[in-house]
């Protein structure tokens, strides 16, 4: 799943920005939780049906980096203020136990 919350424009980021990909650290967790969370309540491409939280994206880290599967996020930086912000995420796994899947 590819999630990304907004524009950069909705992040208060001039239109002058770099774009980084680098590997998911627990510091960005709770940017994931946000991005993620504000997909539960507007959208149904995660199929969970409650918000998630900074531990349950904990687990969910730990477990993906566990199985030795990508976890990247793309992380915007304003050239104006040296601003830096995760502006999305993307992860890979072999099977989602998800609420919405029980029918």
């Amino acid at each position: 799943m590819v999630a990304v919350k907004g524009s950069v424009h909705h992040h208060n980021f001039s239109p002058a920005m770099d774009l980084t990909i680098r590997d998911t650290t627990e510091f960005d967790l709770q940017a994931i939780v946000d991005i993620y969370n504000d997909q539960i309540a507007n959208a149904s491409a995660t199929f969970h049906t409650e918000p998630q939280t900074v531990a349950d994206r904990t687990k969910w880290l730990a477990d993906t980096q566990a199985e030795q599967y990508p976890c990247i996020v793309a992380e915007a930086t304003d050239e104006a203020t040296n601003e830096k912000r995760v502006v999305g995420f993307c992860s890979l796994w072999h099977y989602n136990p998800r609420q919405a899947y029980d029918g």
